[in-house]
């Protein structure tokens, strides 16, 4: 698994390295630059976005945090790189780990897979969700996020299909 150098010259650029499940990158792209640019108000940002296979969640959670596994969301922080940012960095999601998760919550994969999202991102703010009370605070911003991010956009959308209509 090799790691995507990201470039200053496009924010926010987005690389799907699977094809189990179907996207749509300009909606995932759209809710990530509203959640950056609106909820939490960032002005210099870059965030590289990465959707991988399952094998290649594995093969990079392995590679990097030692664990064996399958996981839905791994960051790497950048900012060190270049302090002038406010946020620096890279998310690498697993939609088909979003899409294996979302039963057990009773929502639609693509909330999920938002919600991996904005867990990631919160990472890259320098939340933890290591110890018990830093992961409830983390949990309780993170659910805040999403419930705001699903009012701006419709999160269905970003499985490329058409959304029910009300």
């Amino acid at each position: 698994t090799e790691i995507y150098t990201l470039s200053l010259h496009d924010a926010l650029p987005i690389c799907n390295r699977q094809r189990t499940c179907p996207l749509h990158t300009p909606t995932l792209v759209r809710a990530a630059q509203h959640l950056l640019e609106h909820e939490l108000r960032l002005r210099t940002y870059a965030l590289g976005l990465h959707l991988l296979s399952l094998p290649a969640m594995i093969a990079l959670n392995q590679r990097w945090l030692n664990h064996a596994g399958p996981t839905d969301v791994i960051t790497f922080d950048h900012r060190t790189d270049d302090p002038t940012l406010e946020l620096y960095g890279e998310v690498f999601l697993c939609p088909l780990q979003a899409r294996r998760q979302a039963p057990q919550f009773h929502i639609d994969w693509t909330r999920e897979l938002a919600r991996h999202l904005v867990h990631g991102i919160l990472h890259l703010q320098g939340f933890d969700d290591r110890k018990s009370h830093l992961r409830a605070q983390m949990k309780r911003r993170e659910n805040l996020l999403l419930r705001r991010l699903g009012q701006a956009i419709d999160l269905r959308q970003i499985s490329g299909e058409p959304s029910p209509k009300s």
